[in-house]
C-alpha cells in the first residue's frame, strides 16, 4: 500500500504547477507578436445635433451620405477607408460626406432609428433617399452610393 504525500507537499506542487503556468502566461505576453488593430481614423466631419444634420441637408443640393458609427464599432472601423476613398472620388458638388458618432449624439441617432453599426443613409433635398445597414466592402459601398446617385438623377 503506498502512503499519501504529507498535506504540505501536495500544496506545494499545486504552487509550483499555477506559478509555472503564470510564468508561461507572462512569456508569451511578452514575446508574442504583437496583432493590434489600429483603428482608422476619419476624416469625415462631425456632425453632433439635429441642427447641425439640417444646416448640412439643406445647405447643399448635392445628396447628402450621413455614416452612423461608433469608436467601439469593428465594422464601423473596417469601413472608413472606403468612405475615405469615396470622398476622394466624388466631388463635393456629388456627394457629401458627414460622420455622425451615436455615443456623441445619441438624440440624432434616435431620430434616424439607428438600431446597428454601421448605418448610412443618403438624404437628398431634405428627404432620406436610401439607406443600408451592416459592414460593407468597398465595391459594395461604391456600387450602392452609384445606384443611389442614379435614382437621384433619374427623379
Amino acid at each position: 500500500m503506498q502512503d499519501k504525500p504529507p498535506a504540505k507537499l501536495s500544496s506545494l506542487k499545486g504552487f509550483f504547477v499555477l506559478a509555472g503556468a503564470m510564468m508561461l502566461v507572462m512569456v508569451m505576453t511578452v514575446f508574442a507578436p504583437q496583432t493590434r488593430t489600429v483603428a482608422a481614423t476619419s476624416s469625415l466631419p462631425q456632425l453632433e445635433t439635429m441642427d447641425d444634420v439640417t444646416r448640412a441637408v439643406s445647405a447643399t443640393n448635392a445628396p447628402v451620405l450621413l455614416q452612423f458609427d461608433a469608436k467601439w464599432c469593428g465594422y464601423c472601423r473596417a469601413l472608413q477607408p472606403h468612405l475615405q476613398k469615396l470622398r476622394e472620388k466624388n466631388l463635393q458638388s456629388e456627394l457629401e460626406m458627414y460622420q455622425i458618432d451615436i455615443d456623441a449624439a445619441k438624440d440624432v441617432a434616435v431620430e434616424f432609428g439607428i438600431r446597428s453599426l454601421p448605418t448610412l443613409f443618403i438624404v437628398h433635398k431634405g428627404e432620406v433617399v436610401a439607406f443600408k445597414r451592416g459592414g460593407m466592402d468597398e465595391d459594395e459601398l461604391f456600387g450602392w452610393v452609384a445606384e443611389v446617385q442614379k435614382k437621384i438623377r433619374g427623379s
